[in-house]
């Protein structure tokens, strides 16, 4: 990634050429991308907005989160922007764009073989990619203890 006059743009190690110079001011890659590349990288617009591209750079997600945070070779958590201005929801979204796990949780962490620790309030669900709970957990009970 190289960024000039607050634009951002990705060099194709292959064509030997730049792209996506217009309209985007950042990228990110996936933590695990160092072994064999990025299957998917983020782009975040001028608006502040985050959407996906492939790894041949086609946008196959419009920017149109407010976070997104690269998790598997097929799907990622992204927040979703509140009216008010507040904290984001979170949701577990494939490269399709479909919702697995529906935008409802103040944070998601992804474990290991694809489930999610997705925090509630005070409660915190292991969930999988079907959005089924697996297990669920009261912080403010376990506190007590």
């Amino acid at each position: 990634m190289v960024t000039f006059e607050g634009k951002a743009s990705l060099f194709n190690i292959n064509t030997l050429s730049y792209s996506l110079t217009d309209n985007y001011i950042d990228f990110s890659t996936p933590d695990l991308a160092y072994f064999y590349g990025a299957l998917t990288v983020g782009i975040k617009n001028s608006e502040n907005k985050w959407g996906i591209l492939n790894d041949k750079g086609e946008i196959l997600i419009s920017p149109e989160y407010c976070d997104v945070l690269m998790i598997g070779e097929s799907y990622f958590i992204a927040g979703k922007c509140t009216s008010n201005g507040g904290a984001f929801s979170y949701g577990v979204v494939d490269l399709n764009n479909n919702v697995l796990i529906p935008f409802e949780y103040e944070n998601i962490e992804s474990q290991y073989g694809g489930n999610f620790n997705c925090t509630k309030g005070h409660e915190i669900f292991y969930i999988n990619l079907n959005n089924e709970v697996i297990s669920k957990r009261n912080t403010e009970e376990e506190g007590q203890n």
